[in-house]
């Protein structure tokens, strides 16, 4: 479409009310790549809980039979379950895991912009995206990285935890109940990694979508539920910064507000467990020429 033509209807919305774009849901996308990340933690849980049984049964031993020192046999057999585990989070692995979470990211990312654009502006925008493939570098790389150190941390967590009651002479019952409750912390770290992962990718996807169409502004909103940050009636009623409070102001993709919880300014999406979405304001557009949002595939 010729470049008047896009600016014409541009033109045309303004000084009306304004349509506003569909809000994203980014829930099915967080559950997928969750029930991804969550299922290779099941598969560590069990690895740890098989390994950790032969330390309790060794503990409890009575003292006099033992021929190694506790510390001696936790030290070993920590030692086999970090070779397990790093097959179990093999490299590979983590980027087919990743690399699928991220087309699914962003084919629904594209199929929302598209129908929005279609929607406001009564064309079918097509968009020649050559950035595409290193956002999903980006998000794979970053991904696998922090994947991988759930396992380290856990398992020096665990490691350290059993020395401390290996002095303290717990029994098999009460050591299980203390793993279990670091394994539920470490699930816990997992969820909240790979949902944070979700939003980044999906807002990043968002501003260079709208920046690629010449959207230079857009409308903070917020998905308007109980969870939202700084929301009077909701559960976080007191957090700082609000992003209750940014909802419906005007922001430039090139000057966020302060949003971020260490005072970093951040577009929407960007900070922790961010739900906001950006509403582009559609104006000064330019032509996006013979542009093709097709679903991405490997």
């Amino acid at each position: 479409m010729a470049l008047r033509n896009i600016k014409a209807l541009a033109e045309s919305i303004r000084g009306k009310v304004p349509i506003r774009a569909a809000r994203p849901n980014t829930r099915s996308l967080e559950a997928a790549h969750s029930a991804r990340v969550l299922s290779l933690m099941t598969d560590y849980r069990e690895i740890v809980y098989s390994k950790i049984n032969e330390i309790i049964d060794y503990l409890s031993v009575p003292v006099a039979p033992r021929f190694d020192d506790p510390h001696d046999i936790i030290e070993r057999v920590f030692a086999d379950l970090r070779v397990r585990v790093m097959t179990l989070f093999d490299t590979r692995k983590m980027e087919r895991l990743s690399t699928d979470s991220a087309i699914q990211i962003s084919n629904t990312n594209g199929d929302l912009f598209r129908r929005m654009v279609k929607t406001v502006l009564k064309v079918d925008p097509m968009m020649s995206e050559p950035w595409l493939i290193d956002e999903v570098n980006k998000f794979v790389i970053e991904n696998v990285s922090l994947i991988r150190s759930i396992p380290e941390k856990g398992l020096f967590d665990v490691e350290q935890m059993l020395y401390r009651e290996a002095k303290r002479r717990l029994s098999p019952k009460e050591i299980m109940a203390k793993l279990r409750e670091q394994f539920d912390v470490t699930e816990q770290r997992a969820e909240l990694i790979a949902i944070d992962q979700v939003l980044k990718f999906n807002g990043s996807l968002t501003e260079l979508r709208q920046r690629g169409l010449g959207v230079k502004r857009y409308t903070w909103r917020t998905v308007g539920d109980q969870r939202v940050r700084g929301n009077p009636a909701g559960k976080y009623p007191n957090a700082k910064p609000s992003h209750y409070a940014l909802d419906g102001q005007v922001f430039e993709w090139n000057k966020p507000p302060i949003s971020g919880t260490k005072g970093e300014r951040l577009n929407p999406g960007m900070p922790i467990r961010c739900r906001c979405y950006a509403e582009p304001i559609f104006e000064n557009i330019h032509s996006p020429g013979t542009i093709s949002i097709s679903p991405m595939t490997v």
